[in-house]
């Protein structure tokens, strides 16, 4: 970022997501093209290699001709695939990156599985477990889950809570990777 205060609220917004010490390399830029100055960038990697980005907005978004979020991405790219073990019983699986980084589970960074995600996730070797958004997306999401046959878990959330990354910041990782899993 351009100055010292844009680096600060990088960093708060993503220590207030739950989010900064989970990734390694955050990355920001000093250029104003799509406000990419305004925004802190999450890398893809696939086997150990850059693949993509995710770039989010730190603050209020001006104008709804700004987005929030600019992504760049394989075709069928499952994200946190790398830090999966088929050692494990569960893969969480998440609509949004920062909901999979928060349960170190995967994200398909949508409301629909395609098919080839859904072989991705199941190569893994482990039962997943599909953690929707609360809203009508996630709906659509979880029937899709059940039809692939797979456990979707709604955790008892008070409102306001829209996903897992709302419910870290609320009860901590511990506490919603628990109570999803019950």
């Amino acid at each position: 970022f351009p100055s010292h205060d844009r680096t600060t609220e990088a960093a708060e917004y993503l220590d207030n997501r739950k989010v900064l010490e989970l990734v390694p390399n955050w990355y920001t830029s000093t250029s104003i093209i799509q406000g990419m100055d305004k925004r802190v960038i999450l890398p893809f990697y696939d086997e150990g290699k850059l693949v993509g980005y995710n770039a989010r907005w730190t603050g209020e978004v001006p104008d709804k001709k700004t987005a929030k979020i600019i992504a760049s991405r394989p075709a069928s790219f499952v994200f946190n695939l790398d830090h999966q073990s088929h050692l494990r019983k569960y893969t969480i699986v998440t609509e949004g990156e920062y909901d999979a980084l928060t349960l170190d589970g995967v994200a398909i960074m949508t409301n629909e599985i395609s098919p080839e995600q859904a072989k991705i996730i199941e190569d893994i070797d482990n039962e997943p477990v599909v953690l929707p958004d609360r809203d009508k997306a996630g709906l659509k999401l979880a029937l899709q889950a059940a039809d692939l046959g797979w456990s979707v878990s709604f955790p008892d959330w008070p409102s306001g809570i829209k996903d897992a990354n709302d419910a870290a910041q609320h009860f901590g990782r511990v506490a919603t990777l628990q109570t999803l899993l019950s």
